[in-house]
């Protein structure tokens, strides 16, 4: 099989949103993968965070109702390293994952190359005697 035949997204854990760190990760998913490129690189959450366990994802901290280790990191400056990883080649296109409207709006406002995708969460609920 070709590369070419495949289309391969990766996305950056919430505690590599520091611009220092976006590239970084990038390069050793790359390095892992034993690829030149990703087809799409996307924002996971937007909730940057100091921790690297999955066990603390956004969602899954909520349903617990414990806190959240925030990073300083903004949105902008992540959005802005993976600018970098497109104009690099290390990412043929970049993307956001559940933004809600208001973020959307604002990353219109700073950035250079527009969100490619909107990945968006969505749970189907069991239908009870009421559907």
């Amino acid at each position: 099989m070709k590369r070419s035949d495949l289309f391969l997204v990766s996305k950056p854990w919430n505690s590599f949103h520091d611009a220092e760190r976006v590239g970084p990760i990038c390069d050793k998913q790359l390095a892992d993968w034993g690829i030149e490129y990703f087809d799409l690189f996307v924002i996971h959450f937007p909730s940057p965070s100091n921790t690297s366990d999955p066990a603390c994802a956004p969602t899954r901290l909520h349903r617990r109702k414990r806190q959240i280790d925030r990073s300083k990191a903004t949105l902008q400056e992540t959005w802005h390293a993976m600018e970098a990883l497109q104009q690099a080649g290390k990412a043929r296109s970049i993307g956001i994952s559940n933004y809600n409207g208001a973020l959307i709006l604002d990353l219109l406002r700073y950035c250079k190359a527009k969100p490619q995708t909107l990945q968006i969460e969505h749970h189907r609920t069991s239908c009870s005697s009421h559907c």
